[in-house]
């Protein structure tokens, strides 16, 4: 639950008072598209964002859905030192369970940013009480599992939830979710999310709630972003209800309470 903005956009404290703001409406949207069929999700939340809008925070946890941390400024974690990293989580942290009064049970860092160079992460996070991780990309998660002999001892006990990864044309892309779903054909998209599932036990799709609203605002960003962005790319909407004639969509903390012991095996 995010604004479209990017990181250079609000590169001082005051940039966040020049750009339109729509993650009200974006997300009562998308709360609304949950419930007309009937689907559950998980909203990880920017901080910052639930500072200004406790309102629409209210919204997702009286909807029913589960709301987890997407840290408080939005910055990826290899751009932070460990101490601001832990300020930003736990502030994100206490914002949220002062607007729920509930326990923050998950987490998912900006742009997948905890790899193998950041794995201290993970100890801050269990440190701070976080119950699972959803950060890693699958292929990430698989290296980090082969290559470092005690990354279970480094989670100890937090669960780590991956997102489906895979090489296209060359390049890496975050399959579950983003650009990929808005831009590739859906039963070229489906192909691809199958194929990773199988390769993996937990699937996910992911969205940010402006994915869902195709008038932007105008923004300061260069024209493969615009192109990127425009108004014919807005496709998430349509292809989460064909999904989910065939699927059901649950939280992230449902599949974790049906699937934990399978998944720390």
């Amino acid at each position: 639950m995010e604004d479209n903005f990017t990181r250079d956009e609000l590169a001082e404290a005051g940039d966040w008072e020049k750009y339109e703001f729509q993650v009200v409406e974006n997300t009562k949207r998308v709360i609304q598209l949950l419930h007309r069929i009937n689907a559950d999700a998980t909203f990880f939340v920017v901080g910052k964002v639930a500072e200004r809008h406790p309102e629409i925070v209210q919204m997702i946890d009286k909807g029913g859905f589960e709301v987890a941390s997407h840290g408080y400024a939005h910055e990826p974690v290899d751009q932070m030192t460990k101490e601001e990293f832990e300020e930003d989580l736990k502030k994100s942290i206490s914002i949220i369970e002062k607007i729920t009064l509930k326990k923050v049970k998950g987490y998912r860092v900006r742009s997948f940013s905890i790899t193998r160079d950041t794995l201290w992460a993970f100890e801050i996070l269990k440190k701070n009480g976080l119950q699972y991780d959803s950060s890693l990309t699958d292929t990430e998660l698989k290296f980090l599992v082969s290559n470092e002999l005690n990354f279970s001892k480094l989670l100890n006990g937090l669960v780590e939830i991956p997102v489906c990864n895979k090489k296209f044309m060359g390049k890496k892309w975050a399959i579950s979710g983003g650009i990929v779903l808005r831009l590739f054909f859906f039963p070229l998209y489906r192909f691809l999310l199958e194929h990773c599932c199988a390769e993996n036990r937990c699937r996910i799709i992911y969205a940010h709630v402006w994915e869902f609203n195709k008038d932007q605002p105008k923004r300061n960003v260069g024209w493969l972003q615009k192109i990127a962005q425009s108004s014919c790319t807005y496709t998430t909407e349509s292809k989460i209800k064909k999904f989910s004639s065939k699927n059901d969509f649950i939280s992230l903390d449902s599949y974790l309470k049906a699937n934990v012991q399978s998944i720390e095996s």
